[in-house]
């Protein structure tokens, strides 16, 4: 036994089942299909996914409740494990997005981009690390390439965080405005 979740169930404030989900795994305990089934036994989803020899994700294919396939990623690694490519398909086969990763010498992910179909930049996101490999700003950008959000962190010795500001540039309708959210932690 690995530990590893076969079921889940919700019940309502009655104590009726309001869903479960069930979930299958590789030798190796990786998650290889989840099963999402409404209250009446119908499957609302299911989720399978392929691994390489090193335990990463290489593909991921979503069906409806009919068996069909929505859509499917494939990804790709680098020689250290880093997610370097994933293409997202619909269900006819056709690629509907990318994206790419990109790593420092220590394998942190300092830029990630995602491309529409037709390979324009939709997103991407910019990070810094410490040098201890601790993330301590990361930056989204859109598609025009303006600031969407930004998080800075400052940590303490053991790598907890100890206070982040959050900005917030765009809302969701593009429209500009800012905000600011600031969590501060202590510990024992």
């Amino acid at each position: 036994s690995r530990g590893n979740a076969i079921k889940e169930i919700g019940y309502d404030s009655d104590g009726s089942i309001c869903y479960w989900y069930e979930w299958e795994y590789d030798s190796r305990g990786n998650a290889i299909k989840e099963i999402g089934y409404d209250s009446d036994g119908s499957i609302r989803y299911c989720e399978e996914w392929e691994y390489d020899i090193h335990g990463n994700e290489i593909k991921s294919i979503d069906y409806d409740d009919d068996g069909n396939i929505n859509y499917w990623r494939e990804s790709e690694y680098d020689n250290r494990e880093n997610l370097i490519k994933y293409v997202d398909y619909d269900s006819d086969g056709n690629r509907s997005s990318w994206g790419e990763g990109e790593y420092d010498i220590h394998g942190n992910e300092i830029k990630s981009i995602d491309y529409d179909v037709d390979g324009n930049i939709t997103y991407w996101r910019e990070s810094e690390y410490d040098n201890r490999g601790y993330e301590i700003k990361s930056v989204n950008y859109n598609e025009d390439g303006k600031v969407t959000s930004k998080s800075e962190r400052e940590l303490n010795a053991a790598g907890f965080s100890v206070k982040e500001n959050d900005y917030y540039m765009w809302d969701t309708d593009g429209e500009e405005t800012e905000s600011l959210s600031e969590y501060t932690w202590e510990y024992q």
